[in-house]
C-alpha cells in the first residue's frame, strides 16, 4: 500500500531549511537540462545572484549524472541515452553566503566498497593533488565503459570548500549522501 504524502509538511521541511532547488525522483539528461536552465536563472539572474554560480552549476550537474549513470535504482527511457536514476538533489543556501549541493542515491551493495575508496581517496588528496590527478584524468579520456571519463568527483571535490559523504543502509543495498559547500 502506498502511503499519502504530506505536501505541506514536506514543503514546509524544505523552505524552513532553506532548500532554494530540491528534485526528488527520476532524473534522465533531458530533465537535468530543464533543471538547470532554472538553476542559472536563479543564481545568475535572480535574488541568490552570487559569483558562485558556476560552482553551484557544475557541483549541480555532476552530481546529478552521478545519479543519472550510477544509480542503483533505474528506469530505461526510450530516447535517452542512459536513462534515468533514482535519486534526489537539493541546493541549500546557508549563512553568510554560502551554499550546498545535497544528493542522494541508492548504491548496490556490491559497488559501495569501491565507490567508498574513491570518495575517501578523494577527501584525503590535497587540493594540488585533486588538480594533478584531474589532469591527469583528463588527458587519459579513453575509460572503456566508464561514462564521463571519471572526472565528475574529481570536479565536485574541486569546486567545493568542503566535501562529506555517508552511506546510509537502505535494506540490501546503501543510500549515498553526498554534501558539497560552496
Amino acid at each position: 500500500m502506498t502511503k499519502e504524502f504530506d505536501v505541506a509538511k514536506a514543503v514546509h521541511e524544505l523552505e524552513t531549511a532553506n532548500m532554494l532547488i530540491s528534485y526528488s525522483g527520476y532524473i534522465s539528461d533531458q530533465s537535468l537540462e530543464g533543471i538547470a536552465q532554472g538553476i542559472k536563472a536563479v543564481f545568475e539572474t535572480g535574488a541568490y545572484k552570487t559569483k558562485k554560480s558556476r560552482k553551484i552549476f557544475s557541483i549541480f550537474v555532476e552530481s546529478s549524472q552521478n545519479i543519472i549513470f550510477y544509480s542503483g535504482r533505474r528506469m530505461e527511457i526510450d530516447g535517452t541515452r542512459d536513462g534515468a536514476g533514482y535519486g534526489a538533489i537539493f541546493i541549500q543556501a546557508l549563512d553568510d553566503g554560502a551554499f550546498s549541493v545535497i544528493s542522494a542515491t541508492i548504491v548496490l551493495a556490491d559497488r559501495r566498497a569501491e565507490l567508498e575508496s574513491k570518495l575517501a581517496d578523494l577527501l584525503a588528496m590535497s587540493d594540488d593533488d585533486i588538480d594533478a590527478a584531474y589532469e591527469d584524468q583528463l588527458m587519459n579520456q579513453i575509460t572503456g565503459s566508464e561514462k564521463g571519463a571519471g572526472l565528475g568527483l574529481f570536479e565536485i571535490r574541486r569546486q567545493s570548500s568542503q566535501l562529506s559523504f555517508d552511506f546510509i543502509p537502505d535494506g540490501e543495498n546503501f543510500m549515498l549522501v553526498m554534501r558539497a559547500d560552496v
